[in-house]
């Protein structure tokens, strides 16, 4: 993991078209901007954890269509 030091308003650039930014943070919590293209999708880890989950269980369960999140 590569681990990054930004101060507000600085940012990081990944990829192509892929950039995120530190808006503020207060309370030991970042606020953080991002810009992707479009189609690219974009979840916190608790709601990729989830929907794995889900999806596992769907499968488990015999329900192959998978649905949108």
């Amino acid at each position: 993991m590569l681990v990054l030091t930004r101060k507000v308003g600085q940012g990081i650039n990944v990829g192509s078209g892929i950039a995120f930014k530190l808006l503020g943070s207060r309370n030991g919590q970042a606020r953080i901007g991002v810009t992707a293209p479009e189609g690219v999708k974009i979840l916190r880890d608790e709601l990729q954890d989830r929907r794995e989950r889900t999806l596992g269980e769907r499968r488990r369960n015999g329900v192959t269509k998978p649905q949108e999140a």
